[in-house]
């Protein structure tokens, strides 16, 4: 989305001494990278305004996006559509966190399962980031540590009486566990 943006920034670098013309290319893909994560969480953090959830857009997006690092799944294929899904991604989030106490023990038997889901499935490699065997036995490995250290976090913040927070950190285990299972349909069809 921001690849123009990017290559203007990196060739005024360029120009003042600041980058090296050899790795120009590199630079543009970073910076581009950079300014879409920029904006990509800009508008999360306006749909938690908007929405009045701006603390549990946050929680939700750390707690989901530190896991998805090593439990991989769908991506898609262009940037635009990547932002497109992920607005999506969070709005439902977080509407299943606002009705999260209507959903009652649904949503507990919901987040149990998308558990087990990122417990069996990770990681889930994709054309974009393809891993070997030892990369797939080191991000299966993180991503149980992490998912362990976040159901620990949120089984104190029911404890605690927090739960609006375990809210959180199921809604992101079952969108996580929706992009595993995604993932993998994907890559049985490609």
């Amino acid at each position: 989305m921001f690849a123009k943006t990017a290559e203007k920034a990196v060739t005024a670098l360029i120009i003042h001494g600041a980058a090296d013309e050899q790795r120009k290319t590199v630079y543009i893909w970073g910076m581009t990278y950079i300014l879409d994560t920029l904006f990509n969480l800009a508008l999360f953090a306006l749909i938690g305004a908007l929405t009045g959830m701006l603390a549990e857009t946050f929680v939700f997006t750390a707690a989901y996006i530190i896991l998805r690092i090593y439990a991989g799944g769908f991506h898609a294929g262009t940037p635009q559509r990547c932002c497109l899904f992920s607005m999506l991604l969070l709005s439902g989030s977080l509407f299943m966190i606002a009705s999260a106490e209507k959903m009652g023990m649904v949503l507990y038997i919901m987040s149990a399962a998308a558990a087990a889901v990122i417990t069996v499935m990770s990681p889930v490699s994709s054309k974009n980031k393809p891993l070997d065997s030892a990369e797939q036995k080191n991000y299966r490995r993180k991503a149980r540590l992490i998912l362990l250290a976040e159901e620990l976090i949120a089984a104190a913040m029911l404890c605690f009486n927090i739960n609006r927070f375990f809210y959180v950190f199921a809604a992101a285990w079952i969108a996580l566990a929706l992009m595993l299972i995604l993932g993998c349909v994907r890559n049985a069809a490609e």
